[in-house]
């Protein structure tokens, strides 16, 4: 079994056997294609399926189209080729979410969708974060400090880094990552990997049971736990994102700088997508998160985040983690 753990009910994955020959050719046509053809024959199929009102077909059409590019494109793709109203966009996320397709962009672009139009009550629903956000400190083994455990987990981190100045396909700016930190098998990071293992567990057992709210009913039976560490300074930043390969994401705090004490420089802002024409009113409040040591954050993938240049010679290190679906482990681009 993957690392990781079960809960709640999701509904299973739809087979081929729903499938005529005709649209069994054209699924196979698919699969032999190149990816970028491959997803856009899969939402036309989709859209086809939508527009004879068969929602199965089309939920599993949309989740292959997904597999092949875990990304808020093809949602906005699925959009364009359908050209459909608020309202069917609306009935297109509540079907792929009973067919559990409704993926971390589904619920954003629902969440847009709905603070545009105004609809504060279900703005409300989707990003309330006294039922979805959870912040914590994560206690060290018996025996160690909270300043010495952090202390070795920060020399662990830095054993191996890359820069990113500005790459296209992820949010980081200017700063040093380690990639894929929790597959390390150094003390330090494995004792952290259980602690945050244990923390995403108790957080999806104390999720209520509520199959109307799309977030819940995408709740997965299996996942995984995987992550990297981000090492910032004077102008490292992160542009406003989502998770789109995960259900949940969060933020585990290993050094914290001095001016965050002092100010809000460093802190994690949660909230609607920078520059969006809505706010509080719209139901679509924010968060700012200090990066206090040893303290962690846990909260749905589609929860938009970013951070600002500290602008000072100090460092933040932090280990940002995603609970992913296991089938798309190997499409996560790392956000």
């Amino acid at each position: 079994m993957p690392r990781g753990g079960a809960a709640g009910k999701i509904a299973p994955a739809v087979t081929d056997a729903l499938f005529t020959a005709a649209q069994r050719t054209l699924l196979e046509e698919a699969g032999r294609a190149p990816p970028d053809a491959a997803r856009e024959l899969l939402l036309h199929l989709a859209v086809a399926h939508w527009r004879a009102g068969e929602e199965a077909q089309f939920a599993e059409c949309f989740r292959r189209a997904y597999l092949l590019d875990p990304s808020g494109q093809v949602m906005t793709r699925l959009r364009q080729t359908a050209g459909r109203t608020f309202d069917e966009l609306r009935a297109m996320s509540d079907a792929l979410a009973r067919h559990a397709a409704a993926y971390a962009p589904v619920l954003a672009i629902r969440a847009v969708a709905e603070a545009r139009h105004g609809n504060a009550e279900m703005v409300r629903a989707l990003v309330d974060y006294d039922r979805f956000f959870r912040r914590g400190v994560c206690t060290p083994p018996d025996g160690m400090s909270r300043d010495a455990f952090n202390d070795a987990l920060a020399q662990e981190i830095k054993a191996d880094m890359v820069y990113y100045d500005n790459p296209a396909n992820r949010s980081i700016r200017r700063g040093w990552r380690h990639n894929c930190v929790l597959d390390s098998e150094t003390p330090a990071i494995m004792t952290l990997r259980r602690m945050l293992e244990a923390q995403v567990a108790d957080y999806i057992a104390a999720l209520p049971d509520d199959p109307d709210n799309l977030f819940l009913a995408m709740r997965p039976p299996r996942y995984l736990v995987q992550g990297w560490a981000v090492i910032s300074d004077r102008e490292t930043h992160h542009t406003s994102h989502l998770h789109p390969a995960a259900w949940a994401t969060g933020v585990y705090y290993v050094t914290q700088p001095r001016v965050s004490r002092s100010s809000e420089r460093g802190w994690l802002h949660v909230g609607p997508p920078r520059n969006a024409p809505f706010a509080a009113e719209n139901g679509w409040e924010s968060r700012l998160i200090e990066p206090a040591r040893g303290s962690f954050v846990l909260m749905p993938a589609y929860f938009y985040h970013a951070t600002e240049p500290m602008g000072v010679d100090e460092e933040r290190i932090c280990i940002a983690f995603e609970v992913v679906y296991p089938e798309l482990r190997a499409s996560s681009a790392d956000y």
